[in-house]
């Protein structure tokens, strides 16, 4: 039992390890090209999120940050940043479930992206349809399942797990803004 254990670990950790490693980042600019052109600049970083921050986020939002860092894009056309996708993972029922939210320059949900779903129920939050119900959404926005979010039947965990990780990322999206408008003062 315990050697299956110790597989599972070592798969799960394999899973994630190589995020960076060539596949997902790859994945992301590809999809961050396919949506704003081929012309287009993509900036990456891992970006730590302050204590105080996180701490904040997760009270507000009820639900920790997988790491205490998320991979931030930044699209940038001509000098001046057109969008910025956040990449982070949250758990579904025991597997961690990598997504990217694209935000526009005012923080608006422009896409949400399952990048990689490793349960093995619950996938029907990788349907398009949807993930489309998160556009125009921001910080400010409801993402409550079963009254502004569809629920789905048999992907109940994934549904909750997904709506609040979205709302993390759109207030840590308004957190950053604030930063770097203060780096820039």
């Amino acid at each position: 039992m315990s050697k299956l254990i110790n597989i599972v670990v070592l798969s799960l950790i394999l899973s994630i390890t190589p995020l960076f490693a060539g596949g997902i980042s790859r994945e992301v600019q590809n999809i961050l090209k396919n949506r704003f052109g081929s012309n287009v600049k993509i900036e990456y970083e891992k970006f730590y999120i302050p204590g105080k921050i996180k701490n904040s986020i997760e009270k507000q939002v009820r639900q920790r940050f997988y790491k205490k860092y998320v991979y931030v894009f930044n699209v940038i056309r001509d000098g001046t940043t057109v969008a910025t996708a956040i990449l982070d993972n949250v758990i579904g029922k025991v597997m961690p479930i990598t997504f990217l939210v694209i935000f526009d320059s005012r923080g608006k949900i422009v896409k949400i992206k399952i990048i990689k779903y490793r349960e093995q129920y619950g996938g029907a939050v990788e349907n398009p349809a949807w993930n489309k119900q998160f556009e125009g959404k921001d910080f400010n926005s409801d993402f409550t399942p079963g009254k502004t979010i569809d629920v789905i039947t048999g992907a109940t965990l994934s549904v909750n797990s997904l709506s609040k990780g979205i709302r993390k990322l759109t207030i840590l999206f308004n957190e950053i803004k604030k930063l770097n408008e203060n780096k820039s003062k």
